[in-house]
């Protein structure tokens, strides 16, 4: 009875890939509200407009991490199983039992190290005899091999280690979801010349975040400060939400026949693209400071 209500393929008929997209959108349009801030600020007296600014920067950051995370949860649970069986129609079913996400594998795959996310490259054959890579069956799930699009392959993978960095290392997301946004409070940071009669470089903490990470094994930490680069984090979230559409909406017309509200979009990945994602904007930084011994 269950199963004519819900069927595990539904998952993507009503998954709204679009999310990320919009909750950027309406913390773009409130950043520059001062009528919203007025608003808020009759209610409770106490508040500064730059605090205000400064929390919707860091919803923009959390919402670029979620939606990173997002994209990385879906192909973790579309990667063949120990049979080559990849789930494309019971996805939903394998989110909720396996919780496959690892970033100790993210992290190993951005530095070249053994992954299972390796399996992105490795050919699949169809019951056709037709023979594709992974990323092919995730990404253009309904397009032909062709030279075109095997060069879009090679860059999409590298724009997935861009991403990956975001949230290899979960310390900052966490600070996020716990609230450890700011743990010391600098306004500014510089580097000066031995004679100190001139500043080499400076950094502008005001719209920055700071955390701390604590390293079990080693008995040391990391202080991580990274400014809120708002233009990187929006296309950051734009081309994940890409990458999500492009795996959500074949699989949705695949499974739902009738399906004709979302069109599929062609995603072709060039080197330009990857390195416009990779380079943060003009005067942004992530610094750290560790007092871990290097190992080796």
């Amino acid at each position: 009875m269950f199963h004519t209500i819900f069927k595990p393929e539904d998952f993507y008929k009503n998954f709204d890939s679009d999310y990320f997209l919009f909750a950027h959108e309406i913390n773009q349009a409130n950043l520059e509200n001062r009528a919203l801030f007025e608003s808020i600020q009759k209610k409770f007296p106490w508040v500064e407009e730059k605090s205000y600014r400064l929390s919707i920067l860091m919803q923009i950051r959390f919402q670029t991490l979620l939606c990173i995370n997002t994209l990385f949860e879906l192909i973790f649970n579309l990667l063949p199983d120990k049979n080559g069986y990849i789930p494309d129609k019971e996805l939903i079913l394998r989110m909720n039992k396996e919780n496959a996400l690892s970033p100790l594998q993210i992290r190993n795959w951005v530095n070249g190290q053994k992954s299972d996310l390796e399996a992105l490259q490795r050919p699949i054959e169809y019951k056709n005899g037709e023979v594709k890579e992974l990323a092919y069956h995730l990404f253009y799930l309904t397009e032909s091999k062709s030279e075109k699009l095997d060069e879009s392959i090679l860059q999409l993978l590298n724009m997935l280690k861009v991403m990956g960095k975001e949230i290899a290392d979960t310390s900052e997301l966490n600070s996020f979801k716990h609230g450890m946004r700011g743990v010391i409070d600098p306004k500014k940071f510089s580097l000066g010349s031995k004679d100190k009669d001139r500043e080499l470089l400076k950094f502008d903490f005001t719209e920055a975040i700071s955390y701390y990470n604590y390293h079990s094994d080693k008995k040391c930490f990391t202080m991580h400060f990274k400014s809120l680069d708002l233009e990187r984090n929006i296309n950051l979230t734009v081309f994940a939400t890409v990458l999500i559409k492009a795996i959500i909406t074949p699989r949705k017309k695949l499974f739902h026949e009738n399906e004709k509200k979302e069109e599929i979009i062609n995603v072709f990945i060039t080197e330009e693209l990857v390195q416009k994602l990779s380079t943060p904007s003009k005067g942004h930084f992530n610094l750290r400071f560790s007092n871990c011994k290097k190992s080796g």
